[in-house]
């Protein structure tokens, strides 16, 4: 049972790290798929079709895809891209590297980023605000009013904090 249990284990995680299914290689259109791999904000994923797709005995149509990529990224790289991509917090690495493309993405990608960063920071305050509705529930059983008026005041700290970066947010996006 335990061998089942890993076998499958082990076979999920192949699967899962594949770009593309067997079915998926035997009818794909390559420049369709260069050109979505681009406008998703992904780099060249060739050599991980080719190994996707080996098991079908199927080999990418590398001027194909190229050529879908490449219209792809001048779609894909742009100002406004580059502030929808930031906001994903993903990284900028091997996308939008040809002439012209680069400055116009990072720009917008900045500023998308800077949103993601502020966001994360809003997550995490209200985490701790959660924990202190804890601490103050038990410090209320236990009836120790300094504790609970303590906790009220960093409490209102911390939403003060995220109305800051609220505000923050919505200066960066005007």
């Amino acid at each position: 049972m335990m061998n089942r249990v890993a076998l499958l284990v082990v076979t999920l995680f192949l699967t899962s790290c594949s770009t593309m299914s067997k079915e998926e290689c035997q009818t794909v259109n390559w420049k369709d798929k260069g050109f979505e791999d681009a406008t998703e904000g992904n780099p060249v994923h060739l050599s991980k079709h080719t190994k996707a797709c080996a098991e079908a005995h199927i080999t990418p149509n590398r001027p194909l895809y190229m050529a879908g990529y490449n219209a792809g990224a001048r779609q894909f790289c742009n100002y406004e891209s580059g502030v929808r991509f930031g906001k994903t917090g993903r990284s900028t690495r091997s996308i939008c590297n040809g002439p012209g493309q680069r400055q116009k993405f990072i720009r917008g990608y900045q500023k998308g980023k800077q949103v993601y960063d502020l966001n994360l920071q809003i997550s995490s305050k209200e985490s701790e605000l959660y924990n202190l509705d804890k601490k103050i529930k038990k410090a209320r059983k236990r009836s120790n009013a300094t504790e609970v008026d303590h906790l009220y005041r960093e409490k209102e700290l911390i939403n003060s904090l995220i109305a800051s970066l609220r505000r923050e947010i919505l200066r960066i996006e005007q």
